[in-house]
């Protein structure tokens, strides 16, 4: 104060309703509770400043990745999906996203659908508060593309219509990995669990076998058979 000198600083912490006389000077903690600090001083002669104040926020956001029906979802991915943040302190001023293979953030609108026919790959999102902090980052992983299958004799030829000899299933998925394989037995209607590598012998029911496969999105591949 040019004047009379500065007497006091007054301070009003969140959640109170008066103001406390905190000396000439005063520091917040950054581990102090967070909310709205409002500040004046007053002089000797009795003269007081204007207000001021000032939002403390240390709380990260929080995002989530929806489905287009709105269930949080996490992982792997077939269909379009969005990304949306909440902060309960000084509230979210933007989110971010990355596209598969960039290694740059790019600015993104709440809720904005990815669709499920976009870039198949990881996509990374995360949202900053008015003060600065980051929210964890929320991962998923799109994958479209349906598992391929192919059935095999004993040897580890390539087999198509019909065989007299033992064969077995196996499956890729260049994306999100197979999650599971199934099978149907000639004159069956059940599909079962089928495990990777497992031989169907010269001995077991002649007949038609029908195999199919799963990937961790949930695509399904198109369903091979062959006669014994």
């Amino acid at each position: 104060d040019a004047g009379s000198g500065a007497e006091a600083l007054y301070m009003k912490a969140p959640g109170s309703s008066y103001y406390s006389n905190v000396g000439t000077s005063t520091t917040v903690s950054s581990t102090a509770t967070n909310g709205l600090y409002y500040f004046y001083a007053k002089d000797k002669a009795g003269n007081t400043s204007s207000t001021y104040y000032l939002y403390l926020d240390t709380s990260k956001p929080t995002g989530t990745i929806k489905n287009s029906s709105g269930t949080a979802i996490s992982g792997y991915t077939n269909g379009a999906f969005s990304y949306t943040a909440t902060d309960t302190g000084s509230g979210v001023s933007y989110l971010q996203y990355k596209k598969p293979g960039s290694s740059s953030w790019l600015s993104y609108t709440s809720g904005t659908t990815i669709s499920s026919t976009a870039t198949n790959g990881q996509y990374q999102f995360r949202a900053v508060d008015k003060a600065g902090n980051v929210s964890d980052t929320q991962t998923i992983y799109l994958d479209s593309a349906a598992p391929t299958g192919t059935i095999k004799n004993s040897s580890g030829t390539a087999v198509t219509t019909t065989t007299n000899k033992a064969f077995k299933y196996t499956a890729s998925d260049g994306l999100s990995g197979i999650a599971y394989m199934q099978y149907k037995k000639p004159n069956s209607t059940v599909w079962e669990t089928y495990a990777a590598g497992t031989l169907i012998q010269t001995t077991d029911t002649n007949g038609i076998y029908r195999f199919r496969a799963f990937d961790n999105a949930g695509n399904e591949s198109e369903t091979v058979m062959i006669c014994l």
